[in-house]
């Protein structure tokens, strides 16, 4: 009987630790990579100011072009990638060839009104960030 217990107190403990990892990663807490890490804390220390985007990208581009949600694009070999409603895709490239693309969830910065024919160029890819009160999303304009 002991053996048992221990086993469905093991087989318990494994399925809870998957649960929370795999409702962890749906709800992207944690940053994806630098790019995501550093446009979240940009975001949030100039509410109320301009952020301008160029100054977080550790690489070189001179486009910039934002997919908002119920839209979709093409990348490479003509594959179709859709957007989600929770997202907005970040396309940043370099003579016309694709140098770091960010998949950026809305709740902490919402680029949904920002789509523009022929993107943007590290001079224009400035935006007004809401000073919303905390723990709502964060607008972008």
């Amino acid at each position: 009987m002991r053996g048992k217990t221990k086993v469905g107190i093991i087989a318990t403990s494994c399925c809870l630790v998957i649960l929370f990892g795999y409702l962890v990663s749906m709800m992207e807490i944690f940053p994806k990579n630098q790019l995501d890490s550093s446009l979240r804390k940009a975001i949030e220390s100039k509410r109320g100011a301009i952020l301008y985007i160029h100054e977080i990208t550790p690489f070189k581009w001179d486009r910039l072009d934002i997919y908002t949600p119920y839209t979709s694009y093409k990348v490479e070999k003509s594959r179709k990638i859709d957007v989600d409603e929770g997202h907005c895709h970040l396309i940043f490239s370099e003579n016309g060839t694709m140098v770091a693309k960010l998949k950026f969830k809305r709740y902490y910065g919402d680029f949904a009104g920002l789509y523009r024919e022929g993107g943007y160029t590290p001079a224009t890819a400035r935006f007004n960030v809401s000073n919303s009160n905390k723990g709502s999303w964060v607008k972008l304009e």
